[in-house]
């Protein structure tokens, strides 16, 4: 009689940490930029997080318990802020997606914290702008750091771009190629972008600059 006591116990003791098991993860991104962040895990809908804010993606895993031992999830996350960019494990390349192993039942934060400047061009005129080159400006030194391409009537695309530091007093001009005109050049010497700092074009049909 005994035995079998002991048995009902072990039973139900199994029967408890059967129970006891835990699935699913969550991951919360806290955007301390000053401007908006674009943030997918695993190839889910693209959310926006704006300045200041923040989002949880809760996703779903296998049971865990401690017949099954850790259970893990691989998440791709995909974050791209207007003054933010991943870096790899040397810091070396900025990078758009990494991927971030998360436990079942776990919680998972990342803080974005502003770590480039920012160019962003507003298509306000009645034309697409078929090519918007960044200009890139030191004291010694001119180069073309990128373009942008095909930016519609109604439409904004940015580029995040080195901000300035003692040794490398970065300005920026944005150059709009005109057929049969003249370019035209927003920024100047005085363009000068600090970290989390960001630089908007408004284009409009009589290239007036803003």
């Amino acid at each position: 009689m005994k035995n079998v006591y002991w048995l009902y116990l072990v039973l139900a003791a199994m029967l408890m940490m059967l129970s006891a098991c835990e699935s699913g993860v969550d991951f919360r991104v806290v955007n301390n930029c000053s401007y908006p962040a674009y943030v997918s895990v695993d190839s889910g809908a693209q959310i926006t997080i704006p300045a200041s804010g923040e989002h949880t993606f809760s996703l779903d895993t296998d049971n865990q318990s401690f017949l099954t031992g850790k259970v893990t999830r691989d998440l791709k996350v995909k974050i791209i802020g207007e003054t933010y960019s991943l870096f790899d494990e040397d810091e070396i390349t900025p990078i758009d997606s990494t991927i971030v192993t998360i436990g079942a039942g776990e919680s998972r934060n990342a803080f974005l914290t502003p770590n480039r400047a920012c160019i962003k061009i507003v298509n306000n005129s009645s034309s697409t702008i078929g090519t918007a080159e960044i200009w890139q400006h030191t004291s010694l030194s001119h180069i073309r750091f990128a373009s942008l391409f095909n930016i519609a009537p109604g439409e904004s695309k940015f580029m995040r771009v080195d901000y300035a530091v003692p040794n490398a007093q970065y300005y920026y001009q944005v150059i709009i190629p005109v057929v049969d005109g003249d370019p035209i050049i927003y920024g100047d010497t005085n363009n000068v972008l600090a970290n989390d700092q960001q630089f908007v074009v408004i284009h409009t049909d009589l290239g007036q600059k803003h």
